[in-house]
């Protein structure tokens, strides 16, 4: 049962992990170090979909060869599980890349697999995939059915976050079919979200929908203005499919405006990223504005070329088409080529009527008043359960009032006839205080261990998302700085710069693992504890000889933290006092206990005047945390701690 509790937990941290902000480069480099060691088949699987999922955006052919890789160690493995996460990934990416049935089909898969295991949260992100999918298509009602679907799911489970990126697609649904004024109050709510959130992954696409509207309504200053701040966060989290997204847009608001030599750089710039990541879709769209600015340009051949090029790419984007098709028909308009111009012409018409018209606009309403009818209706039911709730809690009263004069009657008589009993009935009530002050000294011991490892967590968290992030935003700047300017003084005190920014980043790291290190969340402790030894015969002049005896075993996620924090404190204590060349860490599991034994040739130390220091009392916190016992010996030869934790 503790298995399964794991597996489950591990699939939901690594599938659906689309609303956090992390730093991948990292995370990568740790993966493919795991892909060099002999691991598991499960462990491996679970690397290369973990890797498909991080390079989605940013080499997108490089993530499906990982997520082909992932799905055939499943298929060998007979991992239901696996396979259908494995098809969910495949579904985000084939959509980014235009291929919008196969991921239809894949997402399908995996909506399949959630409803059967009733698992709300992936019921309601399949949900909202396939109304990204369907919006893709230019299927508008079915892309707000779906939405309002997953919507529904989130707000049950007040999950804030995810409720804002759905309110950023039904935003772009608004502004697909013209209703700006419903597509920016939309928007402001996802902002509010987001910013109070600080996701910039999902900040970063509402603002390309306002920039879009601002565009669409010629604002072109208010849309510049959004377009780039979604450039700059996609750029700092290394989104380059939201890059290209927003230079595409930008190209083409200074082509309007006659501003060639700008309009070049940012289409250009678009589609090399594009290109570069197989982005189909979106590359349409760039090759339609680039036909459109060598039309301005009188450029015809080129532009030709290019519109060929354009109708050559399979997508299955209607919107993607629909501007190709219009750029095709104003080239040969401008040719005068009336026959090819009117072809275009009439597949444009065809395309745009399919994606918005009246009956599109009227679906599109009816669902909207359908979902706050429902939502009204729920709230209502709400309310009247909350009024059953009341009276029920009154009538509950009024028959503990009853029944406690009864039974005040009762004891009043009881108490006289059974006075001599007073005395054992105190000697019951001090045991009972005593027992509870043990039971309160066990809750403050639990709290106090679990309210550091949170702090630790925490600060973790901090140093990883916050210093971390802004040293690597330095060093960015600093490299993008035009060093040919630099004099030889100047282009040295760059060099020791970057370096140290380097050493800083390493330091956190370093920092930020040591407090609460990833293999303790991702494998198994012994695993955890490998590793660490590892790490720490890395960087300490004495070797370690870490050994496991007896059959495997699992302690919860708490426990087998406390059991982790124990060994690194001893090993940091070792590094820091015992000046031993060898450690030895044991842990033999038996039927009724884990024993740990550390010992090392250290200068040894005096129990006694040490027995108060910060390091041992952590220590022995948390073997009565873990209700085990500690045996401590040292002399000159060494020291060795024994503890002994019950199952």
């Amino acid at each position: 049962m503790i298995h399964l509790v794991k597996t489950i937990k591990h699939y939901l941290i690594v599938f659906l992990l689309l609303s956090s902000f992390s730093t991948p480069a990292q995370e990568l480099d740790s993966l493919y170090n795991i892909l060099n060691t002999k691991k598991s088949d499960s462990i491996i699987a679970k690397v290369h979909g973990r890797i498909g999922w991080l390079t989605m955006y940013t080499d997108s052919k490089k993530a499906l060869q990982h997520l082909d890789s992932s799905h055939a160690i499943y298929k060998k493995l007979n991992d239901e599980r696996g396979l259908v996460y494995t098809s969910y990934r495949k579904a985000v990416i084939n959509r980014t890349i235009g291929n919008l049935e196969l991921a239809l089909s894949q997402m399908n898969s995996f909506k399949v697999f959630a409803e059967k295991e009733n698992n709300e949260k992936n019921i309601a992100n399949a949900a909202f995939q396939l109304g990204v999918i369907y919006s893709e298509m230019g299927d508008y009602p079915k892309a707000l059915e779906q939405y309002q679907k997953a919507i529904t799911i989130y707000e049950k489970n007040d999950n804030i976050d995810s409720i804002g990126f759905v309110l950023n697609s039904i935003g772009i649904i608004y502004k697909n079919t013209k209703q700006y004024n419903k597509a920016i109050q939309t928007y402001r709510k996802a902002i509010k979200i987001h910013e109070g959130e600080k996701n910039p992954n999902r900040l970063s696409d509402v603002y390309y929908g306002l920039g879009s509207i601002f565009n669409e309504k010629k604002a072109t200053d208010s849309a510049l203005k959004y377009y780039r701040k979604s450039i700059k966060l996609n750029k700092m989290i290394d989104k380059k499919w939201g890059v290209a997204l927003n230079f595409t847009e930008i190209g083409n608001i200074y082509r309007e405006e006659k501003k060639i030599d700008s309009s070049i750089y940012y289409l250009n710039k678009s589609y090399e990223l594009q290109i570069e990541n197989n982005f189909n879709s979106n590359l349409i769209l760039t090759i339609a504005n680039l036909v459109l600015l060598e039309v301005d340009n009188n450029n015809f051949n080129r532009a030709e070329t290019l519109f060929k090029k354009g109708i050559s790419i399979k997508s299955e984007s209607k919107k993607s088409k629909r501007e190709i098709y219009r750029s095709g028909y104003l080239l040969y308009k401008r040719r005068s080529n009336y026959k090819n111009a009117l072809k275009n012409l009439e597949q444009f018409n065809t395309l745009n009527d399919s994606i918005i018209n009246e009956s599109v606009l009227n679906n599109v309403n009816q669902l909207e008043i359908k979902y706050e009818t429902e939502k009204k209706e729920r709230e209502i039911a709400e309310q009247k359960i909350q009024i059953q709730d009341q009276e029920l809690d009154l009538i509950k009263k009024q028959r503990q009032v009853t029944l406690w004069s009864i039974t005040g009657g009762i004891l009043a008589l009881v108490l006289g006839i059974t006075f001599w009993f007073n005395k054992e009935r105190q000697k019951r009530k001090q045991q009972e205080i005593e027992n509870l002050q043990k039971q309160q000294e066990i809750i403050k011991l639990e709290a106090l261990v679990s309210g550091e490892e949170k702090e630790r967590v925490r600060l973790a968290q901090d140093l990883h998302d916050g210093i971390n992030g802004d040293l690597s935003v330095i060093k960015f700047k600093m490299n993008s700085l035009n060093k040919k300017a630099f004099s030889e003084t100047e282009t040295n005190t760059h060099i020791q710069a970057i370096e140290m920014l380097d050493n800083a980043i390493d330091q956190v790291r370093r920092i930020s693992h040591n407090l609460a290190p990833p293999s303790l969340h991702n494998f198994s402790l012994l695993e955890a504890i490998k590793q660490y030894c590892n790490k720490i015969q890395q960087t300490n002049p004495f070797t370690i000889d870490f050994q496991d005896f007896g059959n495997s075993f699992s302690f919860d996620s708490e426990k087998e933290t406390a059991i982790y924090r124990i060994i690194q404190e001893l090993l940091n204590n070792i590094a820091k006092h015992a000046k031993a060349t060898e450690v030895l860490i044991q842990l033999n599991n038996t039927e009724e206990s884990l024993e740990i034994t550390v010992e090392d040739d250290g200068q040894g130390f005096d129990i006694q005047n040490v027995k108060n220091g910060i390091g041992l009392q952590n220590i022995a916190s948390r073997v009565s945390f873990l209700k085990g016992n500690l045996h401590i010996n040292s002399g000159n030869d060494g020291s060795d701690f024994t503890i002994t934790i019950p199952y």
